[in-house]
């Protein structure tokens, strides 16, 4: 069953189909928990996110202490609430929702840490998570290649990112990826 979502031509079959195509790349790392909230970590929008609603809560603590000063100690309240959301969703909400999105995942994998492959044929790549989740990309999705020391980040045309690390590859190497994937664009 293929979808497009988001631009994006997915495979969510249970089976991985070959079609006799040769693999021309795979790499395969286990996702840990560790791994998946340092992937978190670097999303810089989050970043963004947590300056904002800690600003804010600082704001209105500063707010309320002038409203009780004056005498408008009603007034004093809304802006304790602020502060108190603003301190919730600055410091506490994105560790609480990236714990229970790892827990579904682990309920979804029947494991604590499941094995991603990313293999690489002609016409596509796929990412397979545990088995489970197959997902199919056309090499016209990627937008954009980011390397660093220890991996290279391709951006999905959903801002969402596919990362092959240095140490993973199984088949070929880091450089042979590199000059693989910059032909593959070039041609998309």
């Amino acid at each position: 069953m293929v979808n497009k979502i988001r631009g994006i031509h997915m495979d969510v079959s249970n089976e991985i189909e070959n079609n006799n195509k040769d693999i021309i790349i795979e790499n395969r790392y286990n996702v840990t928990k560790e791994l998946y909230v340092k992937w978190a970590k670097e999303n810089k929008a989050n970043r963004y996110f947590k300056i904002f609603w800690i600003c804010l809560a600082i704001f209105s603590i500063v707010c309320a202490i002038i409203c009780i000063v004056s005498n408008y100690v009603a007034y004093s309240y809304i802006f304790i609430i602020c502060a108190i959301n603003g301190f919730y969703r600055g410091i506490f909400r994105n560790n609480l929702l990236l714990t229970k999105r790892y827990k579904a995942f682990e309920k979804i994998y029947k494991k604590s840490n499941w094995e991603r492959i990313i293999l690489f044929y002609n016409d596509y790549f796929e990412t397979n998570d545990a088995n489970i989740n197959i997902l199919k990309f056309q090499y016209s999705d990627i937008t954009n290649i980011e390397e660093n020391d220890e991996c290279i980040k391709l951006k999905i045309n959903n801002g969402g990112y596919i990362r092959l690390y240095n140490n993973a590859f199984t088949k070929s190497n880091f450089e042979e990826c590199e000059k693989f994937l910059n032909r593959k664009l070039s041609n998309s």
